[in-house]
């Protein structure tokens, strides 16, 4: 055996060795997380009357509304009981055509013949949206009324009513801004977003919009984001004119607008000429900086930011994804088990501190699912991402 082979081999084995070693290192670096982990999760607070709506108090504290308006606040162990409860004694509904009535009931009857009797809800009709601080909750039909709540006590502190003249029930996108001055609501049957002064109930102005065009109310109420195909606009709600010049936005065309905690971005999803997720984009108001997410999650759609800004959650059937906001990148993941979710998640809910996440499932099999879920957004960093659905 010659010299040059038992070299040639020597090279060879350490070349392996050396191979072996950054692929070691790679995987415990990416474990560690270099790359995007896996959220664990669990289905809590199980039984009827099942949770509809899950949220936060001001001390970071686990709540949830269940089907017969009935408030619960949790300790850390969510699998108690919960530590008390309360009951909502009045909430918004829905103003319905004598046409929409007539349909509802023929499609409650079809339920009851086919599937039995509907669950008990005496939220029925109701969106609930977190309030900035948590310390209180909203419920709304997002059409016309909107009910200010304690996460303290569960008490109805406020209730206003938007005026508008008498039309067919189609609400779209709602938002109020953070001093509760401002409320913008979107009728898709009309084809229009309106604005209004939430104490008094005026109309402030109002925008004619496509059924695919997009709107938003930034964080201190001044002003309106509008996404009509790929061009954003601008407009003032002082003036109800465009505030600056429309920005053209590098995609087919865009939608779906989350603006953020501290109002310096918002994000939107980028579609393609055959409306499907191309991916979403988060832009900088300020320096009107475009920051297209990570490609990985092109399919997904946009869902909520974290309340400190960090993070964008993005979502697909059955998968929540989180995009660090300052590079775009997938950071995390929370993937459920069948059929936590399927189509959409109902009212995603982030604690104060961003450090939990709750939410109560929707679509699947279950549909009625007698519990809600619960992820620790700040759980070790121990598993890997192997999936991206």
């Amino acid at each position: 055996m010659s010299n040059s082979w038992r070299r040639d081999t020597s090279v060879l084995i350490k070349s392996i060795k050396s191979f072996a070693l950054i692929v070691i290192s790679a995987v415990t670096a990416f474990a560690q997380g270099s790359g995007p982990f896996l959220l664990a999760g669990e289905r809590v607070n199980r039984g009827l009357p099942a949770p509809i709506f899950t949220l936060y108090d001001e001390t970071n504290r686990q709540m949830a509304i269940a089907q017969n308006g009935e408030v619960r606040w949790f300790d850390a162990d969510l699998r108690k009981p919960p530590i008390r409860t309360a009951k909502i004694t009045e909430v918004p509904k829905a103003v319905l055509t004598a046409e929409q009535a007539a349909l509802a009931e023929e499609a409650k009857r079809f339920h009851q013949a086919t599937f039995g009797d509907l669950p008990e809800n005496f939220c029925s009709g109701c969106e609930l949206y977190q309030r900035p601080g948590s310390r209180e909750f909203v419920l709304t039909d997002r059409d016309r009324q909107v009910f200010f709540y304690s996460t303290a006590t569960g008490a109805l502190l406020r209730k206003f009513e938007i005026k508008k003249p008498a039309q067919k029930f189609a609400p779209g996108a709602f938002a109020i801004s953070d001093d509760g001055k401002t409320v913008l609501t979107e009728n898709t049957d009309l084809r229009k977003a309106y604005l209004h002064n939430l104490a008094t109930g005026e109309k402030l102005f109002e925008i004619d919009k496509g059924f695919f065009d997009s709107v938003g109310l930034s964080t201190d109420g001044t002003t309106v984001f509008f996404i009509q195909g790929n061009i954003l606009s601008r407009y003032s709600v002082a003036t109800g004119k465009k505030a600056t010049a429309d920005f053209t936005i590098k995609a087919d065309s865009a939608g779906i607008i989350r603006v953020s905690p501290d109002g310096q971005r918002i994000a939107f999803n980028l579609y393609n000429k055959a409306m499907a997720n191309a991916g979403q984009a988060i832009f900088e108001l300020e320096t009107q900086k475009l920051m297209v997410a990570d490609p990985t999650l092109a399919h997904c759609a946009v869902s909520v930011f974290t309340p400190d800004g960090k993070f964008l959650a993005v979502h697909t059937p059955r998968y929540l994804h989180f995009v660090d906001t300052s590079t775009g990148k997938h950071s995390f993941t929370y993937s459920s088990g069948y059929p936590d979710i399927w189509d959409a998640v109902i009212d995603p809910s982030i604690s104060p501190d961003s450090t939990k996440i709750s939410f109560r499932p929707a679509g699947g099999i279950d549909v009625n699912a007698p519990y809600f879920v619960f992820a620790d957004l700040s759980q070790p960093r121990e598993r890997m991402v192997t999936k991206l659905k």
